[in-house]
Protein backbone atom coordinates (compact mmCIF):
# COMPACT_ATOMS: atom_id res chain seq x y z
CA UNK A 1 0.00 0.00 0.00
CA UNK A 2 2.46 2.44 -1.16
CA UNK A 3 0.10 5.16 -1.59
CA UNK A 4 -0.06 5.49 2.09
CA UNK A 5 3.06 7.36 2.53
CA UNK A 6 1.36 10.63 2.10
CA UNK A 7 -0.93 9.99 5.05
CA UNK A 8 2.23 9.61 7.42
CA UNK A 9 1.99 12.93 9.00
CA UNK A 10 -1.13 12.82 10.56
CA UNK A 11 -1.68 10.36 13.65
CA UNK A 12 -2.90 7.13 13.38
CA UNK A 13 -3.39 7.61 9.27
CA UNK A 14 -4.74 4.03 8.68
CA UNK A 15 -7.85 4.16 11.25
CA UNK A 16 -8.65 7.62 9.69
CA UNK A 17 -8.65 5.96 5.77
CA UNK A 18 -10.64 2.94 7.00
CA UNK A 19 -12.66 4.04 9.11
CA UNK A 20 -13.54 6.98 5.92
CA UNK A 21 -13.78 3.92 3.57
CA UNK A 22 -16.35 2.64 5.70
CA UNK A 23 -18.92 4.95 5.75
CA UNK A 24 -19.38 8.12 8.74
CA UNK A 25 -16.49 8.49 11.17
CA UNK A 26 -16.15 9.18 14.83
CA UNK A 27 -15.28 12.22 16.48
CA UNK A 28 -11.74 11.38 16.48
CA UNK A 29 -11.54 10.52 12.98
CA UNK A 30 -13.19 13.92 11.84
CA UNK A 31 -10.52 16.21 13.79
CA UNK A 32 -7.75 14.07 12.05
CA UNK A 33 -9.39 15.25 8.79
CA UNK A 34 -9.83 18.55 9.93
CA UNK A 35 -5.85 18.77 11.29
CA UNK A 36 -4.83 17.81 8.08
CA UNK A 37 -6.95 20.43 6.56
CA UNK A 38 -5.33 22.83 9.02
CA UNK A 39 -1.85 22.34 8.14
CA UNK A 40 -2.61 22.26 4.65
CA UNK A 41 -4.07 25.74 4.97
CA UNK A 42 -0.97 26.72 6.86
CA UNK A 43 1.00 25.40 4.40
CA UNK A 44 -1.04 27.71 1.56
CA UNK A 45 -0.28 30.70 3.44
CA UNK A 46 3.55 29.68 3.86
CA UNK A 47 3.39 29.63 -0.14
CA UNK A 48 0.74 32.92 -0.29
CA UNK A 49 3.85 34.51 1.94
CA UNK A 50 6.54 33.76 -0.50
CA UNK A 51 4.87 34.58 -3.95
CA UNK A 52 3.34 37.63 -2.52
CA UNK A 53 6.64 39.13 -2.24
CA UNK A 54 7.49 39.14 -5.95
CA UNK A 55 3.76 40.99 -7.07
CA UNK A 56 5.60 44.49 -6.96
CA UNK A 57 3.38 48.11 -6.42
CA UNK A 58 -0.09 46.30 -6.94
CA UNK A 59 -0.87 45.89 -3.87
CA UNK A 60 -1.04 50.02 -2.18
CA UNK A 61 -1.02 49.65 1.21
CA UNK A 62 -1.27 45.80 2.09
CA UNK A 63 2.90 44.80 2.69
CA UNK A 64 2.23 41.93 4.51
CA UNK A 65 5.04 41.86 7.28
CA UNK A 66 2.08 44.08 9.88
CA UNK A 67 0.00 41.50 9.04
CA UNK A 68 2.46 38.43 9.92
CA UNK A 69 3.75 40.57 12.87
CA UNK A 70 0.20 40.90 14.20
CA UNK A 71 -0.79 37.14 13.31
CA UNK A 72 2.42 36.27 15.68
CA UNK A 73 1.19 38.14 18.14
CA UNK A 74 -2.00 36.55 18.46
CA UNK A 75 -0.90 33.15 18.03
CA UNK A 76 1.61 33.82 21.54
CA UNK A 77 -1.53 34.77 22.80
CA UNK A 78 -4.04 32.32 21.62
CA UNK A 79 -3.38 29.44 19.19
CA UNK A 80 -6.59 28.43 19.59
CA UNK A 81 -8.07 31.68 18.27
CA UNK A 82 -5.33 31.58 15.13
CA UNK A 83 -6.54 28.45 14.37
CA UNK A 84 -10.53 28.35 14.33
CA UNK A 85 -10.32 31.95 12.33
CA UNK A 86 -7.52 29.83 9.76
CA UNK A 87 -10.05 27.12 9.38
CA UNK A 88 -13.20 29.19 9.04
CA UNK A 89 -14.45 28.00 5.78
CA UNK A 90 -14.39 31.62 3.63
CA UNK A 91 -10.89 31.42 4.56
CA UNK A 92 -10.38 28.31 2.29
CA UNK A 93 -12.26 30.51 -0.29
CA UNK A 94 -10.13 33.52 0.39
CA UNK A 95 -6.89 31.38 0.24
CA UNK A 96 -7.60 29.84 -3.27
CA UNK A 97 -8.51 32.83 -5.13
CA UNK A 98 -5.42 35.24 -3.67
CA UNK A 99 -3.21 32.34 -4.42
CA UNK A 100 -4.22 32.55 -8.13
CA UNK A 101 -4.02 35.97 -8.10
CA UNK A 102 -0.93 36.23 -7.20
CA UNK A 103 0.55 33.29 -9.31
CA UNK A 104 -1.16 35.34 -11.98
CA UNK A 105 -4.41 33.11 -12.97
CA UNK A 106 -6.77 35.65 -12.48
CA UNK A 107 -10.50 34.53 -12.31
CA UNK A 108 -12.25 37.71 -12.61
CA UNK A 109 -12.55 41.55 -12.27
CA UNK A 110 -11.59 41.16 -8.51
CA UNK A 111 -8.53 43.82 -7.84
CA UNK A 112 -5.09 42.37 -6.26
CA UNK A 113 -5.22 44.71 -3.71
CA UNK A 114 -7.99 43.70 -2.42
CA UNK A 115 -7.92 39.95 -2.32
CA UNK A 116 -3.92 40.34 -0.99
CA UNK A 117 -5.43 42.67 1.55
CA UNK A 118 -8.03 40.43 2.61
CA UNK A 119 -4.69 38.84 4.43
CA UNK A 120 -4.94 41.85 6.80
CA UNK A 121 -8.72 41.44 7.09
CA UNK A 122 -7.84 37.29 8.94
CA UNK A 123 -5.40 38.83 11.16
CA UNK A 124 -7.66 41.90 12.56
CA UNK A 125 -9.86 38.87 13.12
CA UNK A 126 -7.47 36.68 14.43
CA UNK A 127 -6.39 39.50 16.72
CA UNK A 128 -9.82 40.41 17.74
CA UNK A 129 -11.16 36.78 18.42
CA UNK A 130 -7.33 36.53 20.61
CA UNK A 131 -8.36 39.83 22.54
CA UNK A 132 -5.65 42.14 21.39
CA UNK A 133 -5.79 45.45 20.89
CA UNK A 134 -4.36 46.45 17.23
CA UNK A 135 -4.37 48.78 14.28
CA UNK A 136 -4.27 47.59 10.57
CA UNK A 137 -4.73 48.46 7.16
CA UNK A 138 -8.09 46.81 5.43
CA UNK A 139 -9.75 46.57 2.33
CA UNK A 140 -13.32 47.83 1.95
CA UNK A 141 -15.14 45.39 -0.26
CA UNK A 142 -19.08 45.92 -1.29
CA UNK A 143 -19.21 48.75 1.73
CA UNK A 144 -17.80 45.94 4.14
CA UNK A 145 -14.69 45.21 6.01
CA UNK A 146 -14.68 41.56 6.55
CA UNK A 147 -13.70 39.94 9.70
CA UNK A 148 -13.26 35.92 8.91
CA UNK A 149 -15.53 34.23 12.00
CA UNK A 150 -16.12 37.82 13.27
CA UNK A 151 -18.77 39.18 11.07
CA UNK A 152 -18.36 42.57 8.82
CA UNK A 153 -17.78 46.17 9.52
CA UNK A 154 -20.32 48.21 7.34
CA UNK A 155 -18.87 51.79 6.14
CA UNK A 156 -20.43 54.55 3.73
CA UNK A 157 -17.58 53.55 1.14
CA UNK A 158 -18.12 50.69 -1.47
CA UNK A 159 -14.73 49.95 -1.75
CA UNK A 160 -10.89 50.60 -1.08
CA UNK A 161 -9.06 50.68 2.12
CA UNK A 162 -9.01 51.96 5.76
CA UNK A 163 -7.01 51.75 9.00
CA UNK A 164 -8.82 49.70 11.39
CA UNK A 165 -8.71 50.10 14.80
CA UNK A 166 -9.80 47.28 17.72
CA UNK A 167 -9.62 46.40 20.95
CA UNK A 168 -11.76 46.62 24.16
CA UNK A 169 -13.15 49.63 23.03
CA UNK A 170 -15.08 48.63 20.34
CA UNK A 171 -13.72 49.20 16.48
CA UNK A 172 -12.81 52.99 14.79
CA UNK A 173 -12.15 52.95 11.31
CA UNK A 174 -10.10 55.79 8.92
CA UNK A 175 -11.04 56.21 5.88
CA UNK A 176 -9.64 59.65 3.46
CA UNK A 177 -8.76 60.85 7.25
CA UNK A 178 -12.67 60.54 8.48
CA UNK A 179 -13.25 58.69 11.20
CA UNK A 180 -15.99 55.88 12.26
CA UNK A 181 -17.18 53.84 13.98
CA UNK A 182 -18.70 50.85 12.52
CA UNK A 183 -21.72 48.71 14.00
CA UNK A 184 -20.44 44.83 13.85
CA UNK A 185 -22.64 43.00 11.95
CA UNK A 186 -21.48 39.39 13.83
CA UNK A 187 -21.56 36.12 12.62
CA UNK A 188 -24.87 34.14 13.78
CA UNK A 189 -24.14 31.15 15.85
CA UNK A 190 -26.31 28.46 16.45
CA UNK A 191 -26.85 25.57 18.91
CA UNK A 192 -29.12 22.69 18.12
CA UNK A 193 -29.43 20.24 20.83
CA UNK A 194 -30.78 16.60 20.40
CA UNK A 195 -29.89 13.27 22.80
CA UNK A 196 -27.64 15.31 24.87
CA UNK A 197 -25.40 16.72 22.38
CA UNK A 198 -24.50 19.87 20.80
CA UNK A 199 -24.10 21.05 17.21
CA UNK A 200 -22.47 24.45 17.68
CA UNK A 201 -23.23 25.77 13.73
CA UNK A 202 -22.74 29.63 11.86
CA UNK A 203 -26.12 30.51 9.40
CA UNK A 204 -23.44 32.59 7.37
CA UNK A 205 -25.60 35.17 5.67
CA UNK A 206 -22.84 38.29 5.65
CA UNK A 207 -19.75 37.03 4.68
CA UNK A 208 -18.44 38.23 1.15
CA UNK A 209 -16.59 34.63 0.59
CA UNK A 210 -19.51 32.77 1.51
CA UNK A 211 -20.86 31.81 -1.46
CA UNK A 212 -17.39 29.89 -2.42
CA UNK A 213 -17.00 32.98 -5.32
CA UNK A 214 -15.78 36.43 -5.84
CA UNK A 215 -16.60 38.65 -2.82
CA UNK A 216 -20.37 39.20 -2.51
CA UNK A 217 -22.41 42.18 -0.39
CA UNK A 218 -23.66 40.89 2.20
CA UNK A 219 -27.68 39.54 2.71
CA UNK A 220 -28.70 39.36 5.94
CA UNK A 221 -32.08 37.27 6.40
CA UNK A 222 -34.69 38.96 7.86
CA UNK A 223 -35.66 37.90 11.41
CA UNK A 224 -38.20 35.43 10.83
CA UNK A 225 -36.70 33.35 7.45
CA UNK A 226 -33.37 33.40 10.20
CA UNK A 227 -35.52 31.79 12.67
CA UNK A 228 -36.82 29.07 10.22
CA UNK A 229 -33.31 28.30 9.57
CA UNK A 230 -32.82 27.56 13.45
CA UNK A 231 -35.94 25.64 13.03
CA UNK A 232 -34.94 23.17 10.51
CA UNK A 233 -31.80 23.35 11.85
CA UNK A 234 -33.12 21.86 15.00
CA UNK A 235 -35.52 19.16 13.08
CA UNK A 236 -32.80 17.93 11.34
CA UNK A 237 -30.28 17.66 14.73
CA UNK A 238 -32.91 15.89 16.26
CA UNK A 239 -33.77 13.57 13.50
CA UNK A 240 -29.76 12.16 12.94
CA UNK A 241 -29.41 12.17 16.74
CA UNK A 242 -32.48 9.70 17.30
CA UNK A 243 -31.86 7.79 13.79
CA UNK A 244 -28.69 8.58 12.32
CA UNK A 245 -25.72 8.81 15.08
CA UNK A 246 -23.11 8.16 12.74
CA UNK A 247 -23.65 11.05 10.85
CA UNK A 248 -24.59 12.92 13.61
CA UNK A 249 -21.28 12.23 15.12
CA UNK A 250 -19.60 13.17 12.25
CA UNK A 251 -21.69 16.27 11.48
CA UNK A 252 -20.88 17.75 15.01
CA UNK A 253 -16.98 17.63 14.46
CA UNK A 254 -17.06 18.81 10.83
CA UNK A 255 -19.72 21.01 9.93
CA UNK A 256 -18.95 24.75 10.68
CA UNK A 257 -21.19 26.80 8.83
CA UNK A 258 -24.50 26.79 6.65
CA UNK A 259 -24.86 29.46 4.07
CA UNK A 260 -28.45 29.99 3.34
CA UNK A 261 -29.30 30.30 -0.52
CA UNK A 262 -32.07 31.98 -1.94
CA UNK A 263 -34.45 31.19 -4.95
CA UNK A 264 -32.82 27.83 -5.55
CA UNK A 265 -34.85 25.25 -5.32
CA UNK A 266 -33.89 21.80 -3.31
CA UNK A 267 -29.99 22.90 -4.05
CA UNK A 268 -26.98 22.25 -1.74
CA UNK A 269 -23.30 23.17 -2.68
CA UNK A 270 -19.60 22.72 -0.79
CA UNK A 271 -16.46 23.66 -2.07
CA UNK A 272 -13.19 21.86 -1.44
CA UNK A 273 -11.76 24.65 -0.49
CA UNK A 274 -14.16 25.34 2.08
CA UNK A 275 -14.13 22.58 4.67
CA UNK A 276 -16.90 22.11 7.24
CA UNK A 277 -19.23 24.24 4.71
CA UNK A 278 -22.40 23.93 2.99
CA UNK A 279 -24.68 26.47 0.95
CA UNK A 280 -28.18 25.27 0.54
CA UNK A 281 -31.73 26.83 -0.54
CA UNK A 282 -34.40 26.18 2.07
CA UNK A 283 -35.48 22.80 2.44
CA UNK A 284 -39.30 21.39 2.50
CA UNK A 285 -38.84 19.70 5.64
CA UNK A 286 -36.60 18.31 8.54
CA UNK A 287 -35.96 15.16 6.73
CA UNK A 288 -34.86 16.92 3.28
CA UNK A 289 -32.41 19.43 5.33
CA UNK A 290 -30.53 16.74 7.09
CA UNK A 291 -30.41 14.13 3.60
CA UNK A 292 -28.40 17.83 2.65
CA UNK A 293 -25.78 18.00 5.16
CA UNK A 294 -25.52 14.86 5.22
CA UNK A 295 -24.77 14.68 1.48
CA UNK A 296 -22.47 17.52 1.08
CA UNK A 297 -20.26 16.89 4.68
CA UNK A 298 -18.93 13.76 2.40
CA UNK A 299 -17.21 15.90 0.05
CA UNK A 300 -15.08 17.95 2.81
CA UNK A 301 -14.12 14.14 4.14
CA UNK A 302 -13.16 13.27 0.66
CA UNK A 303 -11.38 16.23 -0.23
CA UNK A 304 -9.59 16.38 2.68
CA UNK A 305 -8.50 12.98 2.41
CA UNK A 306 -7.72 13.66 -1.10
CA UNK A 307 -4.95 15.88 0.53
CA UNK A 308 -3.79 12.86 2.46
CA UNK A 309 -3.74 10.47 -0.12
CA UNK A 310 -3.31 9.13 -3.75
CA UNK A 311 -6.48 7.49 -4.42
CA UNK A 312 -6.21 8.27 -8.09
CA UNK A 313 -3.90 9.88 -10.99
CA UNK A 314 -4.76 11.73 -13.65
CA UNK A 315 -8.39 11.82 -12.48
CA UNK A 316 -9.11 14.90 -14.19
CA UNK A 317 -9.82 14.16 -17.62
CA UNK A 318 -13.31 14.64 -17.85
CA UNK A 319 -14.86 11.72 -20.05
CA UNK A 320 -17.12 9.84 -18.00
CA UNK A 321 -20.66 9.93 -17.61
CA UNK A 322 -22.24 10.41 -13.98
CA UNK A 323 -26.19 10.17 -13.63
CA UNK A 324 -26.42 12.94 -11.38
CA UNK A 325 -25.00 15.71 -13.17
CA UNK A 326 -25.42 16.56 -17.16
CA UNK A 327 -21.85 17.08 -17.47
CA UNK A 328 -18.82 14.71 -18.18
CA UNK A 329 -16.69 14.34 -15.18
CA UNK A 330 -13.00 12.99 -14.49
CA UNK A 331 -12.01 9.62 -12.27
CA UNK A 332 -12.04 12.39 -8.75
CA UNK A 333 -15.42 13.48 -9.56
CA UNK A 334 -16.29 9.83 -9.52
CA UNK A 335 -15.00 9.34 -5.87
CA UNK A 336 -16.60 12.09 -4.79
CA UNK A 337 -20.24 10.96 -6.58
CA UNK A 338 -20.04 7.24 -5.37
CA UNK A 339 -19.10 8.27 -1.73
CA UNK A 340 -21.27 11.00 -1.17
CA UNK A 341 -24.34 9.35 -2.89
CA UNK A 342 -23.63 6.02 -1.19
CA UNK A 343 -24.22 8.20 2.20
CA UNK A 344 -27.25 9.19 0.91
CA UNK A 345 -28.36 5.91 -0.24
CA UNK A 346 -27.53 4.53 3.60
CA UNK A 347 -29.88 7.85 4.94
CA UNK A 348 -32.87 6.69 3.11
CA UNK A 349 -32.45 3.14 3.51
CA UNK A 350 -33.50 4.05 7.10
CA UNK A 351 -35.36 6.83 6.75
CA UNK A 352 -37.70 5.33 3.95
CA UNK A 353 -38.87 3.24 7.05
CA UNK A 354 -39.31 6.18 9.31
CA UNK A 355 -40.89 9.08 7.30
CA UNK A 356 -44.51 10.08 7.08
CA UNK A 357 -47.09 8.80 4.64
CA UNK A 358 -47.35 11.24 2.21
CA UNK A 359 -43.80 10.73 2.17
CA UNK A 360 -42.85 7.20 2.00
CA UNK A 361 -43.44 7.50 -1.70
CA UNK A 362 -40.60 10.20 -2.35
CA UNK A 363 -38.88 8.17 0.15
CA UNK A 364 -38.38 4.99 -1.73
CA UNK A 365 -38.19 6.86 -4.54
CA UNK A 366 -34.91 8.31 -3.32
CA UNK A 367 -33.28 5.60 -1.99
CA UNK A 368 -33.70 3.57 -4.82
CA UNK A 369 -32.99 5.98 -7.41
CA UNK A 370 -29.63 6.84 -5.85
CA UNK A 371 -28.88 3.55 -5.44
CA UNK A 372 -29.47 2.78 -9.02
CA UNK A 373 -26.82 5.81 -9.73
CA UNK A 374 -24.51 4.40 -7.57
CA UNK A 375 -23.82 0.83 -8.40
CA UNK A 376 -24.09 1.96 -12.01
CA UNK A 377 -21.03 4.02 -11.40
CA UNK A 378 -19.30 1.24 -9.41
CA UNK A 379 -19.58 -0.99 -12.22
CA UNK A 380 -16.73 0.08 -13.95
CA UNK A 381 -15.10 2.29 -11.65
CA UNK A 382 -12.84 -0.17 -9.70
CA UNK A 383 -11.83 -1.02 -12.74
CA UNK A 384 -10.16 1.90 -13.79
CA UNK A 385 -6.32 2.24 -14.47
CA UNK A 386 -6.02 5.79 -12.85
CA UNK A 387 -6.76 4.26 -9.60
CA UNK A 388 -4.18 3.56 -7.07
CA UNK A 389 -4.20 0.31 -4.14
CA UNK A 390 -6.11 2.82 -2.20
CA UNK A 391 -8.32 3.91 -4.30
CA UNK A 392 -9.66 0.44 -5.37
CA UNK A 393 -9.54 0.04 -1.49
CA UNK A 394 -11.78 3.40 -1.54
CA UNK A 395 -13.90 1.96 -4.26
CA UNK A 396 -14.44 -1.50 -2.49
CA UNK A 397 -15.52 0.30 0.78
CA UNK A 398 -18.34 1.77 -1.15
CA UNK A 399 -19.43 -1.03 -2.82
CA UNK A 400 -19.31 -2.91 0.81
CA UNK A 401 -21.92 -0.20 1.99
CA UNK A 402 -24.21 -0.43 -0.88
CA UNK A 403 -24.42 -3.92 -1.22
CA UNK A 404 -25.38 -3.37 2.77
CA UNK A 405 -28.48 -1.25 1.16
CA UNK A 406 -30.20 -4.29 -0.52
CA UNK A 407 -33.38 -2.59 -2.96
CA UNK A 408 -36.15 -4.27 -1.53
CA UNK A 409 -39.63 -3.17 -1.02
CA UNK A 410 -39.91 -1.23 -4.50
CA UNK A 411 -43.60 -1.15 -5.69
CA UNK A 412 -42.81 -2.32 -9.88
CA UNK A 413 -44.27 0.41 -10.96
CA UNK A 414 -42.04 2.63 -8.78
CA UNK A 415 -38.90 0.48 -9.91
CA UNK A 416 -39.48 1.05 -13.79
CA UNK A 417 -39.56 4.48 -13.35
CA UNK A 418 -36.41 4.64 -11.58
CA UNK A 419 -34.45 2.65 -14.58
CA UNK A 420 -36.12 4.95 -17.06
CA UNK A 421 -35.27 8.30 -15.55
CA UNK A 422 -31.85 7.38 -15.28
CA UNK A 423 -31.58 5.58 -18.50
CA UNK A 424 -32.85 8.88 -20.47
CA UNK A 425 -30.21 10.82 -18.69
CA UNK A 426 -27.78 8.40 -20.16
CA UNK A 427 -29.10 8.42 -23.62
CA UNK A 428 -29.15 11.61 -23.47
CA UNK A 429 -26.27 12.68 -22.46
CA UNK A 430 -24.30 10.12 -24.61
CA UNK A 431 -26.50 12.24 -27.50
CA UNK A 432 -25.01 15.85 -26.24
CA UNK A 433 -21.30 14.69 -25.16
CA UNK A 434 -20.09 11.76 -26.88
CA UNK A 435 -18.63 12.29 -30.68
CA UNK A 436 -19.45 9.22 -33.01
CA UNK A 437 -15.94 8.85 -35.30
CA UNK A 438 -16.85 10.71 -38.64
CA UNK A 439 -15.47 7.14 -40.73
CA UNK A 440 -17.06 5.13 -38.99
CA UNK A 441 -21.01 7.37 -39.78
CA UNK A 442 -19.99 7.22 -43.07
CA UNK A 443 -18.74 3.97 -43.63
CA UNK A 444 -22.59 2.66 -41.84
CA UNK A 445 -24.41 4.83 -43.91
CA UNK A 446 -22.60 3.39 -47.31
CA UNK A 447 -23.61 0.26 -45.47
CA UNK A 448 -27.11 1.23 -45.31
CA UNK A 449 -27.42 2.36 -48.79
CA UNK A 450 -25.73 -1.03 -50.34
CA UNK A 451 -28.55 -2.76 -48.33
CA UNK A 452 -25.56 -4.49 -46.49
CA UNK A 453 -25.50 -5.67 -42.87
CA UNK A 454 -24.53 -3.68 -39.70
CA UNK A 455 -21.01 -4.52 -39.43
CA UNK A 456 -18.83 -2.17 -38.81
CA UNK A 457 -17.23 -1.48 -35.45
CA UNK A 458 -18.47 1.33 -33.73
CA UNK A 459 -15.28 2.54 -31.90
CA UNK A 460 -14.49 3.34 -28.73
CA UNK A 461 -16.21 6.36 -26.75
CA UNK A 462 -14.70 9.92 -27.51
CA UNK A 463 -15.64 12.26 -25.07
CA UNK A 464 -16.15 15.94 -26.76
CA UNK A 465 -17.52 18.44 -23.80
CA UNK A 466 -21.44 20.11 -24.93
CA UNK A 467 -22.35 22.99 -23.43
CA UNK A 468 -26.01 21.49 -23.67
CA UNK A 469 -27.64 20.53 -20.03
CA UNK A 470 -30.97 19.76 -18.74
CA UNK A 471 -33.52 16.74 -18.50
CA UNK A 472 -35.59 15.79 -21.33
CA UNK A 473 -39.16 16.70 -20.67
CA UNK A 474 -40.16 12.72 -20.52
CA UNK A 475 -37.02 12.51 -17.70
CA UNK A 476 -39.03 14.99 -15.98
CA UNK A 477 -42.12 13.24 -16.56
CA UNK A 478 -41.05 10.19 -15.00
CA UNK A 479 -39.59 12.00 -12.06
CA UNK A 480 -42.58 13.44 -10.81
CA UNK A 481 -44.58 10.79 -11.23
CA UNK A 482 -42.22 8.57 -9.52
CA UNK A 483 -42.03 11.10 -6.63
CA UNK A 484 -45.51 11.82 -6.61
CA UNK A 485 -47.20 8.73 -7.70
CA UNK A 486 -49.21 10.90 -11.07
CA UNK A 487 -48.04 13.25 -13.82
CA UNK A 488 -49.81 15.38 -15.67
CA UNK A 489 -49.73 14.22 -19.08
CA UNK A 490 -51.10 15.44 -22.45
CA UNK A 491 -51.44 13.84 -25.83
CA UNK A 492 -47.69 14.28 -27.18
CA UNK A 493 -45.18 11.82 -27.17
CA UNK A 494 -44.30 11.88 -23.35
CA UNK A 495 -48.24 11.94 -23.11
CA UNK A 496 -48.18 9.01 -24.55
CA UNK A 497 -45.28 6.95 -23.07
CA UNK A 498 -46.67 7.68 -19.42
CA UNK A 499 -50.15 6.27 -20.43
CA UNK A 500 -48.20 3.35 -21.11
CA UNK A 501 -48.94 3.46 -24.69
CA UNK A 502 -45.27 2.88 -26.13
CA UNK A 503 -45.59 1.72 -29.29
CA UNK A 504 -47.19 5.24 -30.18
CA UNK A 505 -45.16 6.91 -28.24
CA UNK A 506 -42.39 6.02 -30.02
CA UNK A 507 -44.27 6.91 -33.35
CA UNK A 508 -44.85 10.39 -31.96
CA UNK A 509 -41.58 10.71 -31.29
CA UNK A 510 -40.07 9.30 -34.73
CA UNK A 511 -42.13 12.10 -36.03
CA UNK A 512 -40.36 14.58 -33.99
CA UNK A 513 -37.86 13.79 -35.50
CA UNK A 514 -38.86 13.91 -38.95
CA UNK A 515 -39.64 17.84 -38.43
CA UNK A 516 -36.55 18.13 -36.30
CA UNK A 517 -33.88 15.92 -36.16
CA UNK A 518 -31.43 17.65 -33.99
CA UNK A 519 -33.91 17.46 -31.23
CA UNK A 520 -32.05 15.25 -28.95
CA UNK A 521 -34.94 14.95 -26.38
CA UNK A 522 -37.21 13.03 -29.40
CA UNK A 523 -34.14 10.76 -29.64
CA UNK A 524 -33.75 9.88 -26.17
CA UNK A 525 -37.49 9.45 -26.00
CA UNK A 526 -37.55 7.16 -28.51
CA UNK A 527 -34.80 5.11 -27.72
CA UNK A 528 -36.78 4.57 -24.25
CA UNK A 529 -40.29 3.87 -26.50
CA UNK A 530 -38.76 1.55 -28.76
CA UNK A 531 -35.89 -0.29 -26.35
CA UNK A 532 -33.82 -0.70 -29.37
CA UNK A 533 -31.04 -2.28 -28.13
CA UNK A 534 -28.57 0.61 -30.47
CA UNK A 535 -30.43 3.36 -29.38
CA UNK A 536 -30.01 2.81 -25.95
CA UNK A 537 -26.61 1.18 -26.21
CA UNK A 538 -24.87 3.93 -28.94
CA UNK A 539 -27.62 6.67 -29.37
CA UNK A 540 -24.69 9.16 -31.30
CA UNK A 541 -23.74 6.62 -33.86
CA UNK A 542 -27.21 6.04 -34.66
CA UNK A 543 -28.28 10.29 -34.96
CA UNK A 544 -24.97 10.53 -36.81
CA UNK A 545 -25.62 8.10 -39.57
CA UNK A 546 -29.17 9.07 -39.79
CA UNK A 547 -27.69 12.68 -40.51
CA UNK A 548 -25.56 11.57 -42.76
CA UNK A 549 -28.03 9.77 -44.34
CA UNK A 550 -30.29 13.29 -45.07
CA UNK A 551 -27.42 15.46 -45.88
CA UNK A 552 -26.47 12.44 -49.29
CA UNK A 553 -30.07 11.73 -50.33
CA UNK A 554 -31.86 14.88 -49.19
CA UNK A 555 -34.70 12.29 -47.92
CA UNK A 556 -34.33 11.60 -43.91
CA UNK A 557 -34.18 7.40 -43.47
CA UNK A 558 -37.26 5.92 -41.65
CA UNK A 559 -35.87 6.02 -37.56
CA UNK A 560 -37.14 2.70 -37.16
CA UNK A 561 -36.07 1.13 -40.56
CA UNK A 562 -32.86 2.62 -39.46
CA UNK A 563 -32.76 1.66 -35.77
CA UNK A 564 -33.59 -2.23 -36.76
CA UNK A 565 -31.23 -2.20 -39.32
CA UNK A 566 -28.59 -1.48 -36.16
CA UNK A 567 -30.22 -3.99 -33.95
CA UNK A 568 -30.04 -7.00 -36.76
CA UNK A 569 -25.93 -7.54 -35.20
CA UNK A 570 -26.84 -5.66 -31.63
CA UNK A 571 -24.60 -7.52 -29.29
Amino acid sequence: MTDLAPLSWVRTPSLVFWQTCDGPVSSLEATALRHGQHSHRKLLLRTFAEAVGAVGDELGPFRTDRAWELLDAAEQESPEAVAEVVMYPSVGIWLSRVLRQVLGRRLDDTPLWSEVGGFHALAAAVAVRSGLEFEIDVPVVHGVVWLPSVGVLRTDRPTGHAVLRGGSGGFELTIDGEVQRPRLEAVRHHVAKAGGRALRIVLDDVDPYREFSAPLPPRPLAEQERAEWFRQMDGAWELLMARHPGFADELSACLASIVPLAGRDMFAVSSSAAFGSVAMSPKASAVEFAEALTHEIQHSKVNALLDLAVLCRDGDDCRFHVPWLDHPRGVTGLLHGVYAFCSVVEYWFVERNFVAPELARRARFNFSYRRHQVAEVLSYLGDLPELTDLGREFVMGVSARLDACPATDLPGDLAQDVEWVNTDHHVLWRLRHVQPDKQVAEALAEAWLAGEACDQDFGPDVVAVSPESGRSPLGTLLKARALEGRASAGTDAEGAFLHGDLDHAAKLFAARLEASPKDLTAWSGLALASGSATLLRRPEVVHAVYHALALRGGTKPDPFALTAWFDQTAS
